[in-house]
């Protein structure tokens, strides 16, 4: 069985000023966090790693003088977590705003953080396709004994394992996915992650 472990998501408010929300959404095109070249509102960094240990279990099948070896992933370990940045204003800053900009300002953030959150999502469903794929792993080879065969199907595990199934790899499908959520989202154009900066 391969264990899926949440290491954890850390929140990392960053300081928005501004006295409109004119003047607020310049900030953030200026100051925000930097994602896929430009700036963003908000942005989520994931992460994941795959153990690099396994164990594997399997069985024998004497077929005349040869041998077959069945084999599997008995126990591996994935794992992702997330830290996130996302825009905050002080409350003497959200005073000072219109009680319609304040409502507006408060409607941007959370569907900031919904966005966001969506990455998270993403970090934990690549993760858990990858365990998934792992539990799946089934691997036969053959060989004039047991030693020989089962030599034959560690090593054909070995090789796939080396080959798919690293961080590096996990990495880079995680890395393909978060960029397909944002293309699909438009950064969050869908939840409606954008400041209307005219209200006041």
């Amino acid at each position: 069985m391969v264990d899926v472990k949440f290491t954890g998501l850390t929140v990392k408010p960053y300081s928005v000023s501004g006295a409109t929300l004119l003047k607020i959404n310049n900030f953030l095109t200026q100051h925000g966090p930097v994602v896929d070249g430009k700036k963003r509102s908000g942005a989520t960094k994931t992460t994941i790693a795959i153990g690099a240990k396994y164990n594997i279990s399997g069985r024998f099948i004497h077929e005349g003088k040869k041998v077959t070896c069945h084999i599997g992933i008995k126990t591996a370990a994935v794992s992702y977590g997330a830290t996130m940045k996302i825009p905050s204003i002080t409350p003497p800053i959200l005073s000072n705003l219109s009680q319609k900009a304040a409502k507006e300002w408060k409607r941007f953030a959370a569907a900031v953080r919904k966005h966001e959150d969506g990455h998270v999502a993403c970090a934990k469903n690549v993760a858990t396709k990858i365990a998934a794929e792992i539990d799946a792993i089934a691997i036969t080879a053959t060989g004039k004994s047991e030693k020989d065969a089962q030599a034959a199907a560690t090593k054909a595990i070995k090789n796939l394992w080396d080959s798919t199934y690293t961080t590096k790899a996990a990495g880079a499908r995680l890395t393909a996915e978060q960029k397909a959520y944002d293309k699909r989202t438009k950064h969050g154009k869908n939840v409606k992650a954008v400041l209307d900066y005219k209200v006041k």
